[in-house]
């Protein structure tokens, strides 16, 4: 392989050295015909550009404006805090609404802020509280002819009557049910001062693109946050009218008299960071079909001391299976019972049906106190599943029993902080150069370089999250598929600069610079292969991200990993994945262009025991022994999100990303710089 003789020493890397890099000779000729975008250091600026160059920089004629940061960004060791940005406080973790301009509601812009920085209800605002809020539906109208509804809710925030409406996020949907308790949590600011606004939109999900304007409108409600904390649970009629100010201009929509009712629970969220494991299995259940049971096991709480309890926590059905066991799950101490152990807690036993209600097979009422006294004393806690239907019946004794064959209470830190005490996030990038992307000198073709294609805008605006949290903003720069300058043969994870020793590049604007030169010097070719780029980056995250003595985390990487197609070493990639999930990195996958991208969802594909298929799956696919590790990948087509705007790319990439790292930690014991 060729070295590139402008490449950084290890001298010249030292932002000391006044070396001017004007003297250095390139890797590529100049491309000819193409803008003229060259790194400052070569327009005679210093060799190094502070942490503020992107602001104005030669780039800007083509990519949006990122929003200037009020403090510089200097100093070496500085970490971005929200004070530090021009923007005021918003809530910048809520997702955006799946079609904002139809219901004429403004989009939140999630990278005014970095993901899980600057959160307004979080832990580093002791001064704002929070409101967890669940919601359940009951009597829905059906508008399916031969099924019950596909209940989803909707739900919008606002700060005060001046205010516009903000899209918070949206439940999961609930097959075939008109009395449903949905399992997602909303959170929400709450003040005392303010007179804050909800509004609830239930939908039935009939369309699978998720898109609202593609379903059919049940009912909507309006509640003010005060009137939540005086009753802190409400039950009120859904309305069947338009929601006022939303234009419901929805296809199929219908009015009923009575759309159903909604009930409304808010509990104050306190800043416990706890997780607890429970391990739950049930033996010799009661038989409630022909031969067996389709069991699954609901989590509920009681909310003061009321006898009313809601649904938290869910486990799947188990199908023909009278002796199910689950797999340890995880759920934090203030969803499970608020943050007090002494909290009610009822395990419902259902047994599943197709077709009609769901039967009880009995229940369980205990608290997490007594779950972990008898784990500690006797290894398990046994429980009679008692169903209060039959317990008056002659011979009844209960309908089998329950089991918790684990329970852990520990202590989760947030990404907050990591990077508040000195951890790194780093970003490497693999770019594909295979044939499938068309020939760079066609106009509308992937790699074609006027004006900016995907490829340049991926890069930019996630990369420019990303390096606020790096030190030395060094970038490792890979190319995969093609025949690069200065080889013969295909190389499936080759160094932009030409040394597999210094990989990296300073910088996004440097990055994209050495891309476009790439582009212009290396023949398209095949096949697409992941798994050697994705094994490159694992081995230099292995060797210095974990100091394994102080078990501190210096540095957290992400793999960016830009792509037109589906891949050709799928168990090759799998296997990658599989190890480098207990390693300190994330994936994402971004997917340029309109190809067939069903190969990066099942890399991406998450399920109900928690990690990704990738994570869980090797060799002839099936579950690995050790399955259950990290969900590590994220895929994102790049069409989908160019449509909502610049920012959104980002906030769907970078989303996970912040729980990534602290479960990462949390796995293998890792606390922050200081903390007992």
């Amino acid at each position: 392989m060729m070295n590139a003789p402008w490449l950084p020493s290890e001298r010249s890397l030292n932002r000391q050295d006044s070396t001017p890099r004007s003297n250095r000779q390139p890797l590529y000729p100049p491309i000819q015909g193409s803008p003229s975008i060259v790194p400052k250091s070569v327009q005679g600026q210093p060799p190094y550009p502070s942490r503020t160059d992107h602001i104005g920089s030669s780039h800007q004629g083509f990519y949006p404006q990122v929003p200037q940061p009020t403090h510089s960004f200097n100093h070496p060791h500085y970490i971005p805090t929200p004070s530090s940005y021009q923007k005021p406080l918003s809530y910048s973790n809520l997702a955006p609404p799946p079609t904002l301009q139809s219901h004429k509601i403004p989009q939140v812009n999630p990278c005014a802020l970095p993901p899980g920085i600057g959160d307004p209800v979080s832990s580093q605002h002791p001064n704002n509280k929070k409101l967890e809020i669940r919601i359940a539906c009951s009597n829905l109208a059906s508008y399916d002819l031969a099924s019950k509804s596909d209940p989803a809710v909707s739900f919008y925030f606002r700060e005060h009557d001046n205010t516009p409406w903000v899209h918070v996020g949206t439940t999961e949907t609930v097959k075939n049910k008109k009395d449903v308790t949905f399992m997602t949590p909303m959170h929400i600011p709450y003040h005392f001062a303010k007179n804050s606004f909800m509004r609830f939109v239930v939908l039935d999900m009939d369309n699978d693109n998720g898109k609202i304007d593609h379903q059919d409108f049940i009912g909507y409600v309006d509640l003010s946050v005060p009137a939540l904390a005086r009753q802190r649970v409400v039950e009120i009629p859904l309305m069947s009218s338009d929601p006022p100010g939303m234009k419901m201009d929805m296809l199929r929509i219908r009015r009923v008299a009575n759309p159903g009712n909604i009930r409304i629970t808010g509990t104050e969220v306190s800043n416990s960071k706890d997780i607890v494991t429970l391990g739950v299995q049930c033996r010799n259940l009661e038989k409630m079909d022909l031969f067996s049971s389709d069991p699954y096991v609901r989590i509920e709480r009681a909310f003061g001391a009321t006898d009313r309890f809601d649904a938290v926590h869910k486990l799947k059905t188990k199908k023909k299976n009278r002796n199910p066991i689950w797999k340890p799950f995880e759920v934090t101490l203030m969803t499970l019972c608020g943050g007090d152990i002494h909290t009610k807690l009822r395990f419902t036993v259902m047994d599943w049906d197709k077709t009609s209600k769901d039967d009880l097979i009995g229940s369980v009422d205990t608290t997490l106190q007594a779950i972990t006294e008898q784990v500690r004393d006797f290894g398990s806690a046994n429980f009679p599943i008692i169903n209060p239907t039959k317990v008056t019946k002659r011979k009844y004794n209960n309908s089998g029993h329950l089991t918790i064959y684990q329970c852990n209470l520990q202590r989760a830190y947030s990404f907050y902080d990591f990077v508040s005490t000195g951890t790194e996030v780093c970003l490497s990038v693999a770019i594909d150069f295979t044939g499938s992307n068309g020939n760079p000198t066609t106009p509308g073709t992937l790699h074609y370089l006027s004006p900016a294609n995907q490829y340049e805008m991926a890069i930019h605006q996630v990369g420019r999250i990303l390096e606020a949290y790096d030190t030395d903003r060094m970038i490792p720069a890979y190319g995969f598929g093609g025949v690069f300058y200065g080889t013969q043969a295909v190389g499936h994870c080759h160094p932009l600069t030409g040394n597999m020793q210094q990989p990296e590049v300073h910088g996004i604007d440097e990055l994209i610079d050495l891309y476009r030169r790439s582009v212009a010097h290396t023949r398209l070719s095949g096949p697409t292969n992941f798994a050697p780029v994705i094994r490159q980056v694992t081995q230099r995250v292995r060797h210095d991200h974990v100091d394994p003595h102080q078990r501190l985390l210096r540095k957290y990487s992400i793999l960016l990993i830009l792509t037109d197609g589906d891949i050709s070493d799928m168990q090759e990639t799998k296997q990658a994945i599989y190890e480098a999930a207990n390693c300190a990195m994330s994936i994402i996958i971004v997917g340029v262009g309109t190809h067939d991208f069903a190969l990066m969802e099942e890399l991406d594909s998450d399920n109900d025991d928690g990690g990704s298929s990738a994570t869980k799956t090797v060799g002839n696919g099936n579950l690995n022994p050790g399955g259950g590790r990290r969900d590590i990948v994220q895929f994102v087509p790049f069409a989908r999100t160019a449509a909502l705007g610049p920012d959104k790319l980002a906030y769907e990439t970078l989303a996970e990303v912040p729980d990534q790292i602290a479960r990462f930690a949390m796995m293998n014991g890792i606390k922050p710089r200081g903390s007992l």
